[in-house]
């Protein structure tokens, strides 16, 4: 057991501070839910799990890791176990995904306004916000709309960035990802830190 040994990782909490975490265990996720943490993660894969180590007292909800040359976002934590209960080193995990550095544009419609001649157009209220295109996904779950048809592509985003894009009364209905207009069919709340947007193609 005492082979068993993590990596040096850099921590970049939410506010902004860095740390360096010793001795965190990264390993190929395999799994999309966790019952120790209470939460099902529906047809997101994460790509990386995160053993924590007991002594750690950091922050992990919404930071970012960077390990392997990459920078990885932290899109669910587990529950703490009991530390002396707990064989080995670890007793909490962390679920990752690539950094978000895609950028889309979410689209809430406002209300309608009378243009030139009288004519009513729609009037949105767009923002851009940080994004991962084409995140891991279950195969074959979840990849049909209400109407039966596939969804056009998926799209990762932090759940303060899609709350922000909307009005008092109303959530962002529409995305421009890569030039191409999407209607959001549907999302998926991962957790308390993001949401997957399910897209379909405007017609």
């Amino acid at each position: 057991m005492g082979l068993i040994k993590g990596i040096t990782i850099q921590l970049n909490e939410a506010d902004g501070t860095e740390y360096a975490v010793d001795n965190a265990l990264v390993m190929v996720a395999g799994q999309k839910q966790d019952p120790q943490a209470g939460w099902d993660m529906g047809s997101l894969l994460a790509d990386y799990t995160i053993s924590i180590p007991k002594d750690d007292t950091h922050n992990w909800k919404g930071a970012r890791a960077v390990f392997f040359g990459e920078t990885w976002e932290i899109i669910a934590v587990s529950g703490m176990t009991i530390p002396h209960l707990t064989p080995l080193s670890w007793n909490r995990r962390a679920y990752v995904v690539r950094e978000m550095s895609d950028s889309i544009t979410l689209r809430t419609l406002r209300g309608r306004t009378k243009g030139d001649h009288n004519i009513c157009a729609d009037d949105y209220k767009e923002v851009d916000v940080s994004a991962l295109l084409n995140p891991n996904t279950v195969a074959g779950v979840y990849n049909a709309n209400r109407d039966g048809r596939l969804y056009a592509r998926r799209v990762l985003v932090r759940q303060e960035d899609f709350n922000g894009a909307g009005t008092e009364t109303k959530e962002p209905k529409r995305c421009i990802a890569d030039g191409v207009e999407y209607t959001i069919d549907s999302y998926e709340r991962i957790g308390d830190v993001v949401m997957l947007l399910n897209l379909i193609r405007e017609v």
